[in-house]
């Protein structure tokens, strides 16, 4: 609640944080994973809000390149971000609207993304089959 509209900028932190995709060395991103690597979740969550020049990052990227209109931090909005991870074998739902990770049971580096697709379908796209307002992106290696 306190970042206003920055699911999606915290969805995409979760995902490369645990996939571990490479960042460039000494910007903001490299220094707040670095330093939250220690952290529990509670406390990476303030440090992300205390963290010099993560917000303008995340709005110079938002702003760069997309095709649509960015909110204001503290707009009204219909949509929201979640990520979904692949740690320790299993399948984690990254939603901040929830108080915790969500366990969606076992999965491995060769079926992560059809175990996503599969939870996404029976507990996301099932609730509203009809509503066109729902988009997926996937990070993968090449």
């Amino acid at each position: 609640d306190e970042s206003g509209n920055a699911c999606g900028t915290i969805a995409v932190l979760h995902a490369i944080a645990n996939a571990r995709v490479p960042v460039e060395p000494g910007s903001v991103l490299s220094g707040f994973l670095s330093s939250a690597a220690t952290m529990g979740p509670a406390r990476a969550g303030w440090a992300l809000l205390e963290t010099d020049g993560m917000y303008e990052a995340s709005d110079a990227s938002a702003e760069k390149d997309g095709d649509t209109a960015t909110p204001e931090r503290d707009a009204d909005t219909d949509f929201h971000f979640i990520a979904f991870v692949h740690a320790n074998g299993r399948l984690w739902d990254m939603d901040g609207r929830k108080p915790h990770p969500v366990d969606c049971g076992a999965t491995t580096e060769e079926t992560f993304l059809f175990d996503a697709a599969r939870v996404v379908r029976e507990q996301y796209l099932a609730l509203a089959p009809d509503d066109p307002s729902f988009s997926v992106l996937a990070l993968c290696k090449q």
